[in-house]
């Protein structure tokens, strides 16, 4: 199987259709015979362990939220933003404005370039177990 590691318009690829990467994450592992953007993957003999919760966190937009690295876990999470009732009732006569996510990496001072988050798939559980730039990732 082919996986392309590139998105269109500013998007994070890995973010982009959440439940299907994680079953990719699951059940295939990536080949080293594939060229970016191309990753090639092979279905792995075993299946996933199940999802476990570890925690749940609230934070306001532009705030940081530390994510726990679990050796050997996959780790995602659950993103939702809600509109207080002013911002419910202004999304009925004109379009949102979009939501960016960036990313900082544990020993790298400097955070990512910002990535539009699709806020309706966002809620189907995100990878944040680590940051995927490319296919060389």
């Amino acid at each position: 199987m082919l996986l392309v590691s590139e998105a269109i318009d500013g998007r994070y690829p890995i973010f982009d259709e959440p439940t299907a990467f994680r079953a990719l994450l699951g059940s295939y592992r990536a080949l080293t015979e594939a060229t970016p953007p191309y990753v090639a993957l092979e279905r792995r003999a075993s299946t996933p362990p199940p999802a476990a919760q570890e925690g749940t966190a609230c934070a306001a937009l532009g705030s940081s939220i530390p994510v726990p690295q679990l050796p050997g876990r996959a780790v995602f999470a659950r993103l939702r933003v809600s509109l207080d009732p002013l911002g419910r009732l202004l999304s009925l006569l004109l379009k949102p404005s979009p939501v960016y996510v960036q990313f900082q990496v544990a020993g790298d001072g400097a955070p990512t370039r910002p990535y539009r988050l699709v806020t309706s798939t966002a809620a189907d559980g995100v990878f944040v177990g680590g940051f995927v730039e490319d296919a060389r990732d």
